[in-house]
């Protein structure tokens, strides 16, 4: 096989006899992963040592090319002082460290791991999700055999994160990558990729595909054309990195903003998350948070969308769930409801439920619990004081309400939620 001229396709181990030369840091860095009996690889941005990251794997059945997706990721996709971890198609889990280190960049790969025992089922699986003929299945189930399954992720990334730390001396974060990253299809299947010629036509094709997928709700379509626009690279970037972000996420935040107003979400509801996004891109000022919030506002809206997105209902049902929407902190009830319509109580009553499919009392209780798990997720508060704000004085009846709708209490939800902001 050829060589591209940015990266090696031989493997480029630190080895005993380079040890001396390396890093001080590089070489702890390496030992302590070897006490925990982990496999990484220190390589430097001249001799991507591709084939080496996974093994071999892709090399089985794929061209050279299949490993563009790691080049791609590694140079464009991969913060700088960030643990970022991935799990491919092929159900393997890898660990990818860049930092500088006195004016050179190195990379780390750790791993790749599984997290479950394979079977033959499973990786007959596998094949069948990546278009592979069962031809290959002898040979992964060898290359299978090579890994013991990672027991305790969760300690593992805990315990990597803090040698990480320690080694290096800088503040490093977990990122979570979409396995979509390192994506790859079959030689054959390789020539249908999709192109998109690097013009400011196509950025504005893309950019109004993305606000049609947000104001649908489609998050898969509105993500699908915001990575397609992410290659291109005509726009001219500052030097300051963080200005760039903020101006980028700014503009992502009106664009998105505008998409759910077509989309027919209020204008109450649109408020309150532009104004709360906007608030958060301006207070950011870390590159490597800054760099993953494009997805999560483009998310985000999309869950708005699809949530407060207009359903035509009746112009008194309507009304009424503005109301709600405004002022479920203050309980309304039936009663207050229909007396503010001027309509009866049990008529309001069969053509709410006949609209929404819930009663009145049911939909308030609702909005209160989707208001709670944004606090919960989001600030500190006591979960008296989340009650309170939502118009629950009784915390008992509040936390049993919560339970229902939610499966777990309160502070299970708040710690949930932690946990998994921490894998992110």
């Amino acid at each position: 096989m050829g060589k591209n001229k940015n990266f090696s396709l031989q493997p480029q181990r630190d080895t005993a006899d380079s040890a001396q030369s390396e890093h001080a840091s590089v070489r702890t860095f390496l030992g302590m992963l070897k006490l925990l009996r982990t496999d990484c690889i220190s390589i430097e941005i001249e001799s991507l040592a591709l084939f080496e990251i996974d093994l071999n794997l892709r090399r089985m059945f794929l061209t050279e090319h299949a490993y563009l997706c790691f080049h791609e990721f590694l140079q464009r996709k991969l913060p700088h002082d960030a643990l970022a971890v991935i799990t491919d198609s092929f159900q393997l889990t890898y660990y990818f460290f860049k930092t500088d280190l006195e004016g050179r960049l190195r990379f780390f790969r750790i791993g790749p791991f599984l997290t479950e025992k394979m079977n033959r089922k499973r990786i007959t699986d596998i094949l069948k999700k990546n278009g592979l003929p069962m031809d290959f299945l002898a040979g992964f189930t060898s290359y299978y055999g090579q890994f013991v399954p990672l027991e305790a992720p969760e300690l593992f990334e805990r315990t990597l994160l803090a040698i990480t730390r320690e080694v290096f001396g800088k503040q490093v974060c977990l990122e979570r990558f979409p396995g979509t990253l390192l994506s790859c299809a079959p030689a054959e299947q390789q020539p249908e990729t999709r192109v998109i010629d690097d013009t400011i036509e196509n950025f504005y094709i893309l950019e109004n595909q993305l606000m049609e997928a947000v104001s649908q709700g489609d998050s898969e379509k509105a993500l699908s054309a915001f990575r397609t626009q992410e290659h291109l690279t005509f726009f001219p970037r500052s030097v300051d990195e963080v200005v760039d972000y903020h101006g980028k996420l700014t503009v992502l935040n009106v664009l998105c903003r505008k998409a759910i107003e077509k989309g027919g979400v209020h204008p109450i509801h649109i408020d309150t998350i532009s104004s709360r996004i906007s608030r958060q891109v301006i207070a950011e000022e870390s590159v490597s948070i800054l760099r993953g919030m494009s997805e999560k506002i483009i998310q985000e809206y999309c869950r708005f969308a699809a949530e407060y997105a207009s359903k035509k209902y009746h112009p008194l049902v309507e009304s009424c769930i503005l109301y709600i929407d405004r002022h479920f902190n203050e309980n309304p009830s039936l009663a207050d409801l229909a007396l503010r319509n001027y309509v009866s109580k049990q008529y309001l009553s069969v053509l709410f439920r006949k609209e929404t499919g819930q009663n009145i009392t049911a939909y308030v209780h609702a909005r209160q619990l989707a208001h709670a798990a944004g606090l919960l997720r989001s600030t500190s508060q006591s979960v008296e004081e989340i009650a309170n704000q939502c118009g629950q004085g009784n915390v008992s009846y509040f936390t049993k309400m919560f339970k229902e709708h939610f499966g777990i209490s309160p502070r299970e939800y708040r710690k949930s939620t932690q946990d998994d902001e921490i894998r992110k």
